[in-house]
């Protein structure tokens, strides 16, 4: 199993920290990449996945950096421009925007940063509502932006989704998962679900262990149902 690697720094730019991954990692904030080793997303073929064969604003979901960690893949349709996310303690990260042919894939971690709410085998919490352009969490109703790096749009989560960096090859249409960028909520979700985590893996460390090549479907069919919130007010 690998072990994942923080990236602590780079080199210096202006007031922040330049990360191996190009993002810039600010003062007054405890986030930065980590980078979890690449990984392959798969089709239903057990073949890489093509970013052309997604459906614009569907939910997909994939395991990274664990076994145990589910995460959302979304084609926006359109460009995600490169920008800075702040973050609740008053700094901000810098992020490179969307990738794939259209520059709008995106990935987040599945799992919410108010509680780690996440999708199960029986039902999803959380999605990419086409309707308001972003991802909501039914639990408590938070509300994150899908074009803004997963900042808070409407509390009680305070912390931003993490994102799964993603490459695109251009010539073969194939996506590689490379890390994640923002708060690390692992080990809050490894210690708030470790039973029901313990009886699906057989263990946390079964759990824990890092992933190579990652499966893709839709949040549809691995959840069966996927909750829809009432309409969220922006504060």
């Amino acid at each position: 199993m690998r072990r994942r690697k923080l990236i602590k720094t780079a080199g210096v730019l202006g007031l922040g920290t330049l990360l191996s991954n190009g993002s810039i990692f600010l003062p007054g904030t405890s986030y930065a990449f980590q980078e979890h080793g690449k990984a392959k997303l798969l089709g239903d073929d057990d073949k890489p996945l093509k970013a052309s064969s997604l459906k614009p604003k569907e939910n997909y979901i994939f395991f990274y950096p664990f076994r145990a960690t589910p995460c959302l893949l979304v084609d926006l349709g359109e460009k995600v421009a490169a920008q800075q996310v702040p973050t609740a303690d008053g700094g901000m990260f810098d992020w490179k925007g969307g990738a794939g042919k259209s520059g709008g894939l995106v990935a987040f971690t599945a799992i919410c940063s108010h509680m780690q709410s996440h999708p199960t085998e029986f039902f999803s919490p959380i999605q990419y509502d086409e309707k308001l352009g972003n991802i909501h969490c039914c639990v408590h109703r938070s509300l994150f932006e899908a074009k803004g790096g997963g900042k808070v749009l409407t509390k009680p989560a305070e912390k931003p989704l993490a994102m799964i960096t993603l490459e695109w090859d251009k010539a073969s249409d194939e996506i590689t998962a490379t890390g994640v960028l923002g708060p690390d909520t692992f080990d809050l979700f490894f210690r708030q679900f470790k039973l029901d985590i313990r009886a699906r893996y057989g263990s946390t460390m079964n759990a824990k262990q890092s992933v190579e090549s990652c499966p893709v479907q839709t949040l549809a069919k691995y959840s069966g149902t996927v909750l829809a919130c009432p309409n969220i007010p922006l504060e």
